[in-house]
């Protein structure tokens, strides 16, 4: 989801936004934002940078080689500037990083093998391909000209989603991305219809400097070894000491059987880990941090919609930032169940 002055936008993987109405989450059609043409998608994961509000996005346009676009609109969503870069093949682009002055994308060894998709042999999910020999291509874009910079191929690993992205004081890229060691997680995305997962893939959090001149990773970190996703960044402070939220499977808990029954915070200062449980048959979704409106020194509240499997009801789960082990301090049930998804987003009343 996109939330722009004047308007709510459900986003996806291959084409244009849905515009929302705010208030009542009707449909109103497509939007083009301006700029985007028929053949344009626009992707799940926008950036809103924290000092001049541009909005960065892309969109993956198929070929015998897939074209990567790439899109910065205004703080009213309006693409202000366009630009393209070439790739190898199709590959899978899912979500990309913001660090000021600097766009990273991480092309992992995914390809689209497109005659059996397109004759309807094979789904398009089951006509991709994991080609570790290729490497993950590290592609770095400034920000300003929407230009490649540097681009360099890295040791294979797939990735859904990143977490925070900075400079540091050496003028390195800082990212965190959860990895994934191969492509299993895509068969075991599949099988969550099923009720229990039959394929292992374990997503840990990394920690990753490039060199933004030659896209070169300098050092990588791990930086929690338990199974994790979708990790979120309190946005009201600096990115190199914000604490990031992410969904997490604890020690005790297989990760083949199950979604994720617990949400995490990682301080990045002390490298501490704090896992607050949800408890049996609970399964709540991506963490959201929401800043607190007034209070002196940065904090928030961390909601997530949690489905009590026992009683089979949704509920609104509310976390005080700051003491996460207490546990929830308000749960409010909500009129119906709400299918189990994957992303969120804050709008301010």
């Amino acid at each position: 989801m996109l939330a722009l002055p004047d308007k709510l936008l459900a986003l996806w993987e291959g084409g244009w936004p849905h515009h929302l109405d705010p208030q009542t989450l009707e449909t109103q059609g497509v939007h083009p934002l301006g700029q985007l043409s028929d053949d344009e998608p626009y992707s799940a994961h926008p950036k809103r940078h924290p000092q001049t509000g541009h909005i960065f996005n892309f969109g993956l346009v198929a070929g015998a080689n897939a074209t990567l676009n790439l899109y910065r609109s205004d703080r009213t969503g309006h693409i202000e500037k366009k630009e393209s870069v070439p790739l190898n093949g199709i590959p899978l682009i899912h979500d990309f990083v913001l660090a000021d002055r600097y766009l990273v994308f991480c092309v992992p060894p995914v390809r689209l093998n497109p005659l059996p998709a397109v004759l309807g042999f094979q789904s398009f999910s089951d006509a991709l391909m994991w080609q570790p020999r290729q490497g993950t291509q590290l592609v770095v874009v400034d920000a300003d000209t929407l230009e490649v910079i540097s681009s360099e191929a890295v040791d294979p690993w797939y990735q859904w989603h990143f977490g925070k992205g900075f400079v540091n004081n050496d003028g390195d890229i800082v990212l965190e991305v959860v990895r994934y060691e191969d492509f299993a997680t895509n068969q075991q995305l599949k099988e969550i219809a099923s009720g229990q997962f039959k394929t292992r893939a374990e997503g840990q959090l990394w920690r990753v400097y490039v060199d933004p001149q030659t896209a070169l990773v300098r050092t990588q970190t791990p930086l929690i070894e338990a199974h994790c996703e979708f990790p979120h960044v309190a946005e009201d402070q600096p990115p190199a000491t914000a604490p990031t939220f992410l969904s997490i499977q604890s020690p005790e808990h297989d990760n083949t059987g199950e979604l994720f029954r617990a949400i995490a915070r990682f301080d990045p200062d002390t490298e501490q880990l704090t896992i607050a449980e949800a408890g049996l048959e609970r399964y709540p979704s991506e963490p959201i941090y929401v800043p607190k409106r007034d209070s002196d020194t940065p904090a928030g509240w961390v909601l997530s919609v949690v489905y009590d499997g026992t009683a089979h009801q949704s509920e609104l789960w509310i976390y005080d930032s700051d003491r996460f082990t207490a546990g929830s301090v308000c749960r409010l049930q909500l009129p119906e169940v709400v299918p189990h998804s994957f992303h969120g987003t804050w709008q301010p009343g």
